[in-house]
């Protein structure tokens, strides 16, 4: 199965689509240009090659930008190599650099819209379809009574917050960790996500795993990845689910449920924490504590409703 065929929650109709002009991009023209500036600043000489490579954006998207910043005269041609352009910043450009670094430091891929994101967040939400038998095999690692299994696939389906109660050693975080397995399908995840001006970093390595090919016709600055499973126990503190500013630099970096977002957040070691995801994220909760659930929530909030 290629990468292209795990994506079926997202019709092909609805892909970010490579961009062919600058004007086909959701954020700002000014933005694209400081990107470029800090880029080549940051490489000392640069080329449309590799600062197509770094900033996620086709060649006939940058070329305007290029144009534009030689005529004022904050680029300048350095020579060829192959055919490829080396440039760099002249005396003004790299004045103007500076200035615009000092304000936000980001030079990486080209961010999205936030609207696009939140688009896509809506669009790729999760619709499971499990078995009693696809659940089994599913977590077939683990020795779990049916009726838990016939517990789990109702839950599953709601994609609904979903809570784990057993004594300390049951097995709730290890089943927890194993629910992933029921989602077949890709998710794409853009590197960054802009929001008046600034950026929010969001692809995370460390959490999301790409799938192994990529659709050539995708716009680079989304990653198709399997769909990510973020847990966090008694560490969990309040500013981890608030953005968070390197003052240094002037970037934000996403929060845990952004990061889980269209996956898995596991709340492991429930009762320490106060966790209140809001709209627009799409993430399935499950909570896991050995503690009483009458002594962590009301009677309204363990009991089941019919949707």
């Amino acid at each position: 199965m290629t990468a292209a065929d795990t994506l079926p929650i997202l019709k092909p109709a609805l892909w970010p689509l490579q961009p062919e002009a600058l004007a086909d991009l959701d954020i700002s023209p000014s933005l694209v240009q400081d990107l470029v500036v800090r880029a080549v600043r940051e490489q000392g000489e640069s080329g449309f090659a590799s600062l197509s490579a770094r900033l996620k954006l086709p060649n006939m998207v940058l070329e305007p930008v290029f144009r534009q910043l030689r005529q004022q005269a904050y680029l300048d041609v350095k020579g060829m190599q192959g055919n490829d352009y080396r440039f760099g910043l002249t005396a003004s450009g790299k004045a103007m650099a500076a200035d615009r670094a000092a304000i936000c430091a980001y030079a990486g891929p080209a961010p999205v819209s936030l609207a696009a994101y939140d688009r896509a967040v809506r669009e790729q939400a999760a619709h499971v379809r499990v078995s009693r038998q696809s659940l089994r095999e599913a977590l077939s690692d683990l020795v779990l009574p049916t009726p838990l299994l016939d517990q789990l696939g109702p839950a599953l389906i709601s994609q609904k917050a979903l809570f784990l109660y057993g004594p300390t050693g049951n097995g709730k975080t290890s089943l927890a960790e194993r629910l992933l397995r029921v989602y077949q399908d890709g998710v794409l995840i853009p590197y960054a996500v802009e929001l008046d001006g600034y950026i929010i970093t969001l692809f995370d390595p460390v959490l999301h795993r790409p799938c192994a090919e990529q659709p050539e016709e995708l716009d680079a600055r989304w990653v198709l990845c399997h769909r990510p499973s973020v847990a966090v126990g008694g560490e969990l503190v309040s500013e981890m689910l608030e953005l968070r500013s390197d003052s240094s630099s002037g970037i934000y970096a996403a929060p845990l449920q952004m990061k889980a977002n269209n996956g898995i957040l596991v709340i492991d070691d429930f009762g320490r924490q106060v966790i209140s995801p809001r709209d627009p994220f799409e993430v399935m909760v499950v909570f896991a504590t050995n503690l009483d659930p009458s002594e962590l929530a009301d009677e309204a909030f363990l009991t089941a409703h019919p949707q």
